[in-house]
């Protein structure tokens, strides 16, 4: 056996005796759990954990590997917290309370003690439909909205040991609660109305409460900025009400216009093509390019990408894939620059943050602008661009006021009303 063999098998002995150890340990959480129980001690004690910091703290001074060996013994604090979690709720916790009531507050707590998933059912309705609430509601209605809300809670039926976050008007249909019940504990979570007026009051932070006053773009941005308080990089839409009919050929608003700070997102791009066309592609930097092989690739359920290019000569045979792409907007289109003989340049803009925008069967364009990271000043050169490029797209049909509303709004923030009158359509 030579010194390497003697290392890994030494290597191996570690870990029988940390799988060991953890087995015990976990199994001694138990106990202690069904100590408290059986006793009536308080379940959560801070203390032990500070303790047990502490105790760690000064065993790792001056030792290698001690921002490592911290991190282990922090997933195993965590997962003692699930443990316990477990044992005190085997059901999921319902969360139910208006904006203000301390959902999110009684969440955070849950989630810090027991290390409990919490599900927020707004916000994961918001990016799932790539919209903010108050644009679900504006562009669909509220039955719409709401529908959401209940297949969300029928998914939830699968998990346990999970805090939902639910908004006061989830309980209102019958068929919720029935499905929050099923696998769950449901909290009305209520607060003094001087507490909850004082949270949400009607200041400029707070713009959604001045729902029928119109912003300057700029201003409307820096607002925009200060409500995205989610723990993620929120995307800022932009929502735009056209006064056309989109039942009309020649009412039809679409392009595609490059946004000069980019999407802050990162694009893949596919390329379908030949020969130099090809070449320029990957010179561009599209992420995969081919001809009648990635055509098939597509055909057998290949979608790893965000936009696909390609050459007028190849469309042929692309569209044969309308029914995979088609529905998901991938589609390849002259008019939105990804069918074109420069197919360099169209991976290069796509890579750079170029956006496609059309109308919808309720006439409104939907698209993103930025990130919140990216700061006003960056948020109003992308929204500008995208606003000129809408106004100069006026269809000749169009008759009357052509922005009948403009509106932006983080993807967990309020919408924000634009002022249009800038763009003189």
């Amino acid at each position: 056996m030579n010194q390497l063999e003697i290392l890994r098998e030494s290597l191996g002995q570690c870990d029988e005796i940390i799988l060991d150890a953890l087995i015990m340990r976990n199994r001694i959480v138990e106990d202690i759990m069904a100590y408290k129980e059986a006793n009536g001690l308080q379940i959560l004690q801070p203390e032990q954990e500070a303790k047990q910091k502490e105790w760690l703290e000064k065993r790792m001074e001056g030792r290698r590997h001690k921002d490592e060996v911290s991190d282990v013994f922090e997933c195993i604090r965590t997962n003692s917290k699930r443990i316990q979690a477990r044992k005190l709720f085997n059901y999921n916790i319902v969360l139910i309370g208006f904006m203000g009531a301390g959902k999110s507050t009684i969440s955070d707590f849950l989630k810090n003690v027991f290390a409990m998933d919490v599900v927020e059912m707004d916000q994961i309705i918001a990016q799932r439909q790539g919209m903010s609430i108050s644009d679900i509601f504006e562009t669909y209605g509220e039955q719409y909205f709401r529908d959401l809300e209940t297949n969300l809670l029928i998914e939830m039926q699968s998990r346990s040991n999970v805090v939902i976050s639910c908004g006061g008007g989830t309980p209102m249909r019958e068929c919720n609660v029935v499905e929050m019940k099923k696998n769950g504990r449901v909290v009305l979570l209520t607060a003094k109305p001087e507490t909850i007026l004082d949270r949400v009051k009607n200041n400029h932070d707070r713009p959604l409460i001045e729902n029928n006053k119109t912003y300057d773009p700029t201003e409307a941005l820096e607002l925009c900025c200060k409500t995205a308080t989610a723990k993620f990089d929120e995307t800022v839409e932009l929502h735009v009400r056209l006064g056309v009919d989109s039942r009309h050929a020649d009412q039809q608003v679409r392009g595609a216009v490059v946004l000069p700070n980019g999407t802050g997102k990162n694009v893949r791009v596919i390329a379908i093509a030949k020969g130099d066309a090809a070449k320029a592609a990957e010179a561009a930097g599209a992420q995969e390019v081919g001809d009648d092989d990635l055509i098939a690739k597509i055909a057998g359920g290949y979608l790893d990408f965000d936009v696909l290019v390609t050459t007028p000569d190849m469309m042929g045979r692309v569209g044969r894939l309308g029914k995979v792409l088609g529905p998901r907007g991938l589609m390849p289109n002259p008019k939105a620059g990804t069918v074109t003989p420069d197919v360099g340049k169209a991976v290069t803009d796509a890579k750079a943050g170029k956006i496609e925008y059309r109308l919808d069967k309720q006439n409104i364009i939907h698209v993103p602008v930025g990130k919140a990271s990216f700061g006003a000043e960056k948020l109003y050169t992308n929204l500008d661009t995208v606003m000129e490029a809408i106004a100069k797209a006026k269809p000749a049909a169009a008759k009357g006021t052509y922005f009948k509303s403009a509106t932006i709004a983080t993807t967990m923030g309020p919408g924000i009303r634009l002022n249009t009158l800038k763009y003189g359509v």
